[in-house]
């Protein structure tokens, strides 16, 4: 936190969650947060050592880099901070510290508590509205668009005639033209991958469902209240 009051950079933490916080700095548009994730993982104390000697023994410590997550999305919002004073451009930088990383429990309780609130562009989640907290590599969301078909075959209702469905089979039918056509009348960009394609999907149902905007969600939060809302009654266009 010295760091960042140093650099003129106010610094704020709400009660509930001790090791959390919020920077802000400048004024006007855009809103622009970044996050910064950390977490101490038991067992894990290490010395700057490439062998195992713990500081102490069995003590909590850093792992799969979160020594230096927090640190560096911390740099890049104050980069973002000194290029738009140096240009005289308007906007405000946040940079939130997410602690409980590994448990998958920060960002959820950071919203909970109103981190969050009013911003429109959140660097380290996904989706446009509707921040979507999805850490996994796009092989991990190909398997769950391929687990959760009858949700994308709710989307393409409007598009595809009812007695086409039954030949709606195989991997190669979906990846070589079903997905490529959802990317297509979802405006995704020409680079898309799996990932991006669920994203936006889940974000369209969001919306149908008329979800609170601006706010943290896991793609089981929203596939739940889909199957409990929706079934196989909704067109969505």
């Amino acid at each position: 936190m010295d760091f960042l009051k140093r650099r003129g950079v106010s610094v704020t933490q709400k009660e509930g969650m001790s090791t959390a916080l919020m920077s802000e700095w400048g004024s006007g548009g855009p809103v622009i947060g970044i996050l910064g994730e950390y977490d101490a993982l038991e067992g894990l104390s290490q010395t700057i050592s490439a062998a195992k000697e713990p500081v102490c023994e069995g003590a909590p410590g850093h792992g799969c880099g979160y020594n230096l997550l927090g640190v560096y999305s911390m740099l890049a919002a104050c980069a973002v901070k000194e290029a738009l004073s140096a240009e005289g451009k308007s906007g405000r930088v946040y940079y939130y510290g997410c602690p409980a990383e590994e448990q998958l429990t920060g960002k959820a309780e950071m919203a909970k508590l109103g981190y969050f609130d009013g911003l429109r562009f959140l660097y380290g989640l996904c989706g446009r509205k509707y921040y979507l907290d999805m850490p996994y590599s796009e092989a991990y969301y190909f398997g769950r668009i391929m687990s959760e078909l009858d949700l994308f075959k709710i989307w393409l209702r409007p598009y595809v005639k009812e007695d086409e469905f039954a030949k709606l089979t195989g991997y190669r039918v979906y990846t070589e033209k079903i997905f490529p056509f959802l990317a297509k009348k979802l405006r995704l960009c020409t680079e898309w991958d799996y990932r991006d394609l669920y994203v936006a999907v889940l974000e369209l149902f969001s919306q149908k469902l008329q979800l609170e905007v601006h706010r943290v969600y896991t793609p089981d939060e929203i596939v739940g209240k889909i199957h409990e809302l929706l079934s196989d009654k909704l067109t969505v266009g």
